[in-house]
C-alpha cells in the first residue's frame, strides 16, 4: 500500500516533467509550395526558410518564420488579333524572388502516441525584385500524322517571340489560417500543414504602370513541410 501511495504521488510530478520538456522552444526549416493547386489564375510559389517556435504553454506557441520565395505568374493569354487561320496573343511571364518574414500563433493537441494535431494563423510579408517578359505568340493548327495509323489530324501549336523585358519590384502580404499534423521523434518533429487565406500583391515595373491584387481563393491551398528540433 505504501509503494502504491508513493507511485501515485510521483505520477503528477512525472506528468509535469513531461509538459516541461514539451514547452521547449523549437528551431527548424520548412519548405512550402502550392504546386498541387496552382492554375492559370493562381501564380505558382515555392518557399524555403527557417522557423522558430516559442512555446508559451503546453497548448499555445508563437511562430516566427524567415524565408525566400520564388513567385512565378503565367496568366492565360487573351487573343488580340487574327490573320486567316492564325491567332495572336500577348502572354507575359513574371518571375520574382521575395524575402519573406512572418509571425503567427499556433495551438496544438496530442492525438495518438507520437502524433499531435495543430492549427494556427500567420501574417506574412515579402519584398523582392524580378522581371516580366512579354511575348508575341502566334497560335495555329499544324497537321499531325499518327505514325501507327497514318491518320492526319489538326494539332494546336504556337511560337513565341520575346518583345519586351521589364524589371519589376514586388510587395506581398498574406494572412493565412492552417491545419496540420506532427510526428514527434524524441527531440525531432516532422510536420505537414495545409494553408489558405487572403493575399495582397503589388507589382511595379520600371516602365509603365503597376498593378495591385487582393484575393482570397479557397482553391489556392499551400502545403508546408517542417522539420523542427526542440532546443
Amino acid at each position: 500500500m505504501r509503494s502504491l501511495s508513493v507511485c501515485l504521488l510521483l505520477l503528477p510530478l512525472h506528468t509535469f516533467a513531461g509538459d516541461t520538456t514539451a514547452q521547449k522552444n523549437s528551431l527548424g526549416i520548412y519548405t512550402e509550395t502550392n504546386a498541387a493547386f496552382a492554375a492559370n489564375t493562381n501564380p505558382g510559389t515555392g518557399t524555403v526558410g527557417l522557423v522558430y517556435k516559442i512555446r508559451r504553454s503546453p497548448v499555445n506557441s508563437f511562430v516566427a518564420t524567415l524565408g525566400y520565395s520564388g513567385y512565378n505568374d503565367r496568366p492565360e493569354p487573351r487573343f488580340t488579333t487574327f490573320n486567316k487561320d492564325t491567332a495572336f496573343s500577348r502572354p507575359g511571364v513574371t518571375k520574382v524572388g521575395l524575402v519573406t518574414a512572418g509571425f503567427g500563433i499556433e495551438a496544438q493537441r496530442h492525438f495518438y502516441r507520437r502524433i499531435s494535431l495543430y492549427a494556427g494563423a500567420e501574417l506574412r510579408a515579402g519584398y523582392g525584385s524580378g522581371t516580366t517578359d512579354t511575348f508575341s505568340r502566334a497560335h495555329y493548327n499544324r497537321p499531325y500524322t499518327n505514325p501507327a495509323t497514318g491518320h492526319v489530324s489538326p494539332y494546336n501549336d504556337y511560337t513565341d517571340t520575346r518583345i519586351l523585358t521589364n524589371d519589376v519590384t514586388m510587395v506581398s502580404a498574406n494572412f493565412t489560417a492552417y491545419l496540420g499534423a506532427r510526428v514527434d521523434i524524441k527531440r525531432l518533429s516532422i510536420g505537414l500543414q495545409f494553408m489558405n487565406g487572403m493575399r495582397y500583391e503589388n507589382i511595379m515595373p520600371d516602365k509603365g504602370s503597376g498593378y495591385s491584387n487582393l484575393s482570397w481563393d479557397l482553391s489556392k491551398i499551400s502545403q508546408r513541410l517542417l522539420f523542427t528540433y526542440r532546443l
